[in-house]
């Protein structure tokens, strides 16, 4: 769906983190007096559409749900190309013809996926923030000598609103906080001309561009800064047989970036800025053009100075656990440059945690009723070290309220979910369906009956 296409369908709500087919965007024109009164439209966990304050086109934002304002995040810009949208680059139901976002043979890469960083899929345990904004220069530069210094200049100060906003505004308004020193622009074949043009302008700001197979004109340079700011690190991807942007474009930009002495990006002595890619990494698309936001991230992180491992909180604590349940709890980073080792501190006996931060070895027994267990696991890497800590209390199946026995309140909560054999019980009831067969029914009362003991009292099972 084109941001176009969305212009009358803007009034239903926001976009989950996996957005169904037909899901309708809602827009939140920017205004600092109402973002004490917008909380369903924070941007943490779901895509939201916002308008940028100096020409109020739009914009993508997402933020990691579970960012907190103590742990500061790089932050990634990322513009669509000539023949996508900014709704497509930010991963809503991108156009598969152009390997967008490389979804296959790399699941889970649309740029709102990676900044989650759900399982490492990222690969460098990072989260991020990632916005896509809507880019009038992003034309493919195709017409030379090159005329598009208007259109370039809006969007140099579209991303200068932007970053300001989500700087400011978005990160005080929903409790999150960005690295400055991690700022990544990067724009993919007609978005290059955006990535370029503001990214030699604006050191000052972006800490690295990345043109993914992207368009370029050396004459957008002419009117860059003098003398240019040369800590900008800029890296090119080029697919080595690109029929729509070929590499002597990317050659071309090359050349400028040696002789005005930025530094090498790529270890490679002939090519210090160019990172060539297989085409048979994307068999499907015919151009050999592709959009590359895993090797795009990729890059970027491995140009950033190394970070300290920082565990996200777990939640709830305490968590509650049943008898005789073989206890998990996958751990996740926020951050924290691999290698990561893993140890456990303190928790009950047996408990153990793996390479990828899972936690288990443990089964809590009857004679465990009404006991908290407290947890304690530690993340290191050559930066530094990380704890978490969590409790775990255990309680009957039976105790529906909670409150460590099972008596008459309980019993009131069954009877209240009795459906009857075969007949499905309603969402609020699946705690009474201790059989787990779909209904609340005999069988489950007489598990619950097992269990009665009365109030103040342990429960039997």
């Amino acid at each position: 769906m084109s941001v176009i296409a969305l212009a009358g369908l803007l009034a239903t709500g926001v976009v989950p983190a996996e957005p169904p087919d037909g899901t309708v965007l809602h827009s939140a024109p920017f205004d600092e007096e109402e973002f004490s009164k917008c909380g369903s439209l924070s941007p943490r966990g779901q895509i939201v559409l916002r308008q940028n304050t100096y020409d109020f086109a739009d914009y993508y934002l997402y933020v990691p749900a579970g960012a907190v304002p103590e742990v500061p995040l790089p932050l990634v810009i990322t513009s669509h190309s000539t023949v996508t949208t900014a709704d497509e680059e930010i991963g809503l139901q991108p156009d598969p013809t152009w390997g967008c976002c490389e979804e296959s043979p790399y699941p889970h890469t649309r740029w709102y996926e990676l900044a989650e960083n759900a399982d490492n899929v990222n690969r460098h345990n990072q989260w991020f923030v990632v916005a896509a904004p809507a880019m009038s220069s992003a034309n493919g530069g195709l017409v030379e000598p090159w005329t598009g210094e208007l259109q370039a200049t809006t969007d140099e100060r579209r991303l200068l609103a932007i970053y300001d906003q989500i700087v400011h505004t978005e990160a005080a308004a929903y409790g999150f906080a960005l690295d400055a020193s991690r700022v990544l622009l990067t724009g993919w074949s007609g978005g290059g001309i955006p990535t370029y043009y503001a990214g030699v302008r604006h050191p000052e700001i972006f800490s690295m561009i990345v043109s993914r197979q992207g368009n370029v004109d050396e004459d957008m340079f002419d009117t860059a800064a003098v003398p240019l700011n040369t800590n900008l690190l800029v890296a090119i991807l080029n697919g080595l047989t690109d029929t729509v942007v070929p590499r002597s474009k990317h050659e071309a930009a090359q050349d400028w970036l040696i002789g005005n002495g930025y530094p090498r990006v790529f270890v490679s002595p002939a090519d210090p800025h160019i990172r060539d890619l297989p085409d048979a990494e994307f068999p499907d698309v015919p151009s050999n053009h592709y959009c590359h936001s895993l090797v795009t991230f990729d890059t970027f992180m491995d140009a950033m100075p190394p970070v300290g491992p920082v565990i996200a909180a777990v939640t709830p604590s305490p968590e509650i656990v049943t008898p005789g349940s073989q206890y998990q709890r996958q751990l996740r980073l926020m951050q924290g440059t691999p290698p990561v080792e893993w140890s456990v501190l303190q928790g009950p006996t047996g408990i153990q945690v793996n390479a990828a931060g899972l936690v288990s070895g443990w089964a809590s027994g009857v004679a465990d009723l009404g006991e908290t267990f407290s947890f304690e696991v530690q993340a290191d890497n050559s930066m530094g070290s990380d704890v978490v800590t969590w409790q775990v209390r255990v309680l009957s199946a039976c105790d529906f309220d909670k409150d460590g026995d099972v008596d008459q309140a309980d019993f009131g909560h069954l009877q209240g979910c009795l459906s009857g054999h075969g007949q499905t019980c309603s969402p609020e009831c699946i705690d009474a369906d201790l059989s787990s067969d779909g209904d609340v029914d005999e069988v489950d009362f007489g598990l619950f009956q097992a269990c009665l003991a009365g109030p103040d009292c342990t429960p039997g099972c």
